[in-house]
C-alpha cells in the first residue's frame, strides 16, 4: 500500500461543525462561572490577577524549601513576565496561561473572577473539538470524524479540563494542533503547502511550550516512529511495514518495563545505598529503553532517508520553537537566580526521574485515567487501540497508525516518568476519540469488524446505563444523608434516561444509525443537570465563603491592621480574600531555618506586636485521620495563649477536615490556662 494513495478527501455537511459547536458549547460554557475555583486555579486567577492590577509585587523574605530569592523591580515589563502568586514568584510553568486569563480579564473589563479565568481554557476546548473534527476528515470518513469529534465534545476529559482555569487544556489544545499541522504537511501536494504547514507546526510547537514547558518534546517520538512507518509502507508494502511495527512496539513495551523496574529499585532506595547517580541512571535507562527499538526500526525501515528531508525545516524550525520559551526560562534565571534555577530542575529533571521529593507512582497509574479521561465511551476504546493494526483496514492505515502512535507515544512516556498526574495524558485524548469514532462507525454502520449482533449487545449496554443511573443515585438518596443532591440528580437521570433508553429500544431492532446521536443527547443533559446545580456538589464554597466573609470583616475594622495567615495560605483563601495575604511566617523565616525554633519565633513575634496587632487568617479543627475524629489544632491553641481569639468560624464541607478560622487579638488576652488543651502539633501549613 502506498500512503499517498489512501487520502481520505476533506468533504462532508457543514453542518457537522455547527452540531459539534452547540453539543460542546453547551457543554463547556454552561454555568462556567458558577463553581468556585479550586486551589490550582487560584494560583494562576491570582498570578493573572497580579499582571493586571499590579496591586502588589513581590513579598520579601525566602520561597519554597525555605530558599532565598532577590526581589527584581517592578517595572511594567517585568509585571507581565513574572507571574506572581500572593506575592511569591510562581516559575513552575511557563506563562502563556497566565497572559491568556489576563487577556481575556482586561478585554472583559470585569477583572479576574471564575468566569474570567476560565474562559480560555473553555475556548481552547471549543477549538480543540473543531480541530479533532477538521482533522478527522482529513483522515477518516466524514461521519467517523463527526462521531470522533462528538465523543471528545462529550467525554470526561474534555468537559472536566475544559471548565478548569488550569493550563491543561491549552497545552492539549495546542499540541493537537501541532499534530494535525505535520499530518497536512507530510500530506501537502506542494512545496509551498508542505513549508506552511511546518511553520506552523514548529509555531504551534512553540506555544505550546509556553504553556508548559518541554512537555510537547514528547511528541518526537510518535512522529519519529510514523515517519520510519510511512517510509516502510511506500518502500516495502502494508503487510511488511505492519509486522515491522508491530515488533517495534513490543520492544519499546520491554524497554519500558525494564526502565519501570529501574525505577522502582529507585523508589526503594536500593541505588542511593550503592552511591550510584540516582538521576542519571533512571536517565539512562529511559533513554535505551526507547531510543534502541526506536535504533532497530530505523536500521529496519531504512528511513534514514524520510529523516533526513525533514532537516532542512527541522533545523530552523527547532530553533523558533525554541526561541519561543527559552528566553523567558533564562530572563528568570537571571531575575531570581538559582532559585529558579532550582524550580526549573524540579519540576522537569527531578519530576522525570523520581528525584528529590517527587515520588515514583505505580507502573499502571495510567490505566484508571485512560478509563475516566475517555468515558463515556469506553467500550469502544478496546477495538479502536487494536484496529490500527489489523490487516482488514489497511486502506485507511496511515491515518489509523499516525493515531495509534500518538496515544501510545504519550502514554508510554508519562508512564515512563516517575511523578505522574491523571491529566499528563490528555494530549491523547483527542486521538484517541478519532480512533473510537472511527471503530463506532465499524459497529453501527459498516460490520466490517463488528457483527450486528455485537453491535446490539453493545446498543443495549449503553441503553442500560440510563436505568442504572436512575438505580444508583435513588439508592444514595435513600442511604446518605445528603438527600438533596442525590434526588436531584435522581431527577437529571430520569430526563437523560429518555434518549438512551430509546437507543437500547432501537439497538434491540437492530435500527443502529441513530444510536449514538440519542447516547449523546442523554450524556449532554447529565452534563447540564449536573452543572446547573454545582452548589450541591461543590465543597470549595466553604472556602470562598469565608474568605469574603473575612475580607468584610477586616475592611469594616478600618484600624490600619494588617491581616495575615498562619503558616503557607491556600491559593484559594488569599484570592477570594481579595488582597496580599502573606504568611505569619515568611517575614521572620530565614534560609535553612528550622520549623520548630521559627513557630516559636512567629508566636513570640506576634505576642510582642503594637495594637493594632495582625488579624490572622487560618484554621482552628482538623480531623486526624488517625482517630477519625474532629480535634482542635495545637497551632490554635497557641493563638489562644498570646490571646488571640476567633471572630469567624467556617466549618469546611470536604470530609470536615479543617474548620476556617479568622482570628483577631484581645485587648486584655485572658491567662494561658484558660487556653484549650490540644493534641501533638501538627506542621505549621495550611493542610
Amino acid at each position: 500500500m502506498n500512503p499517498e494513495q489512501s487520502v481520505c478527501p476533506s468533504h462532508g455537511p457543514r453542518w457537522h461543525y455547527l452540531l459539534v459547536a452547540g453539543v460542546a458549547g453547551v457543554i463547556l460554557f454552561w454555568q462556567l462561572g458558577a463553581p468556585a475555583m479550586d486551589d490550582h486555579e487560584c494560583k494562576l486567577a491570582l498570578a493573572a490577577k497580579n499582571m493586571t492590577e499590579r496591586s502588589g509585587w513581590l513579598y520579601e523574605g525566602v520561597g519554597e524549601e525555605f530558599q532565598a530569592y532577590p526581589i527584581p523591580p517592578a517595572t511594567a515589563w517585568n509585571y507581565w513576565l513574572v507571574p506572581v502568586e500572593n506575592g511569591r514568584p510562581r516559575l513552575v510553568k511557563t506563562p502563556l496561561p497566565y497572559w491568556t486569563a489576563a487577556g481575556v480579564a482586561i478585554a472583559n473589563g470585569a477583572g479576574i473572577n471564575e468566569w474570567t479565568a476560565r474562559l480560555p481554557s473553555a475556548c481552547v476546548a471549543m477549538v480543540l473539538v473543531l480541530v479533532t473534527l477538521a482533522l478527522g476528515r482529513r483522515m477518516l470518513s466524514p461521519r467517523a470524524a463527526l462521531l470522533g469529534a462528538l465523543m471528545l465534545a462529550t467525554a470526561v476529559g474534555v468537559q472536566k479540563w475544559g471548565r478548569n482555569a488550569r493550563p491543561e487544556m491549552l497545552l492539549c489544545a495546542l499540541m493537537t494542533c501541532a499534530m494535525a499541522a505535520f499530518y497536512l504537511a507530510l500530506r501537502a501536494t506542494t512545496r509551498a503547502r508542505r513549508l506552511g504547514w511546518m511553520v506552523a507546526f514548529w509555531l504551534l510547537m512553540g506555544l505550546a511550550n509556553l504553556a508548559k514547558q518541554f512537555v510537547p518534546l514528547m511528541l518526537v517520538w510518535p512522529l519519529a516512529a510514523y515517519v520510519l512507518w510511512r517510509h516502510d509502507a511506500q518502500s516495502h508494502g502494508d503487510d511488511a511495514a505492519l509486522g515491522s511495527l508491530r515488533r517495534m512496539l513490543v520492544l519499546t513495551a520491554i524497554g519500558l518495563g525494564v526502565h519501570l523496574a529501574v525505577m522502582n529499585l529507585t523508589a526503594t532506595g536500593w541505588w542511593q545505598a550503592r552511591r550510584l547517580p540516582t538521576g542519571k541512571v533512571a536517565y539512562g535507562v529511559m533513554a535505551l529503553g526507547f531510543a534502541l527499538p526506536m535504533l532497530w526500526y530505523l536500521l529496519r525501515t531504512r528511513g534514514w532517508g524520510a529523516l533526513g528531508r525533514l532537516l532542512p525545516t527541522a533545523i530552523p524550525g527547532a530553533a523558533v520553537m525554541f526561541a519561543m520559551f527559552v528566553p523567558w526560562l533564562w530572563y528568570m534565571e537571571k531575575l531570581f537566580g538559582g532559585y529558579a534555577g532550582g524550580i526549573f530542575s524540579h519540576q522537569v529533571t527531578e519530576r522525570a526521574a523520581g528525584t528529590g521529593d517527587w515520588a515514583v507512582e505505580v507502573p499502571w497509574y495510567y490505566l484508571l485515567p485512560l478509563v475516566t479521561l475517555t468515558l463515556p465511551w469506553l467500550g469502544m476504546l478496546p477495538g479502536a487501540l487494536a484496529a490500527p493494526l489489523m490487516r482488514r483496514f489497511r486502506d485507511r492505515r496511515e491515518a489509523l497508525v499516525y493515531l495509534l502512535l500518538w496515544c501510545v507515544g504519550i502514554f508510554a512516556l508519562f508512564t515512563a516518568a516517575a511523578a505522574k498526574r491523571e491529566h499528563y495524558i490528555l494530549p491523547m485524548v483527542p486521538a484517541a476519540c478519532l480512533l473510537m469514532g472511527f471503530i463506532s462507525e465499524d459497529v453501527f454502520w459498516r460490520h466490517e469488524w463488528i457483527r450486528p449482533a455485537l453491535t446490539r449487545l453493545l446498543g443495549v449496554a449503553y441503553g442500560l446505563m440510563g436505568p442504572v443511573g436512575i438505580l444508583v443515585t435513588g439508592v444514595a438518596a435513600t442511604v446518605t444523608v445528603d438527600r438533596a443532591k442525590w434526588v436531584y440528580m435522581m431527577v437529571v437521570a430520569a430526563v437523560a434516561a429518555v434518549p438512551m433508553i430509546a437507543a437500547g429500544l432501537l439497538s434491540l431492532r437492530r435500527r443502529f444509525p441513530s444510536v449514538p446521536g440519542l447516547l449523546v443527547a442523554g450524556i449532554t443533559l447529565v452534563y447540564v443537570g449536573f452543572f446547573s446545580s454545582g452548589d450541591l456538589w461543590d465543597p470549595r464554597d466553604r472556602v470562598r465563603d469565608f474568605a469574603v466573609e473575612s475580607d468584610r470583616l477586616f475592611r469594616a475594622e478600618g484600624n490600619g491592621a494588617v491581616a495575615l495567615h498562619w503558616g503557607d495560605p491556600q491559593a484559594k483563601t488569599a484570592f477570594y480574600f481579595g488582597r496580599l495575604l502573606p504568611s505569619t511566617h515568611w517575614k521572620i523565616m530565614r534560609q535553612d531555618d528550622d520549623p520548630h525554633t521559627l513557630h516559636r519565633r512567629v508566636l513570640d513575634w506576634l505576642a510582642d506586636c503594637p495594637e493594632p496587632a495582625p488579624w490572622i487568617l487560618g484554621y482552628e479543627k482538623m480531623l486526624n485521620r488517625k482517630t477519625g475524629k474532629v480535634e482542635r489544632l495545637s497551632d490554635a491553641a497557641d493563638l489562644w495563649r498570646i490571646g488571640y481569639r476567633p471572630v469567624l468560624l467556617v466549618e469546611g464541607e470536604q470530609d470536615k477536615r479543617y474548620t476556617f478560622a479568622l482570628y483577631r487579638r484581645l485587648a486584655s488576652p485572658e491567662e494561658p490556662a484558660s487556653a484549650p488543651e490540644t493534641s501533638t502539633r501538627p506542621a505549621a501549613t495550611a493542610p
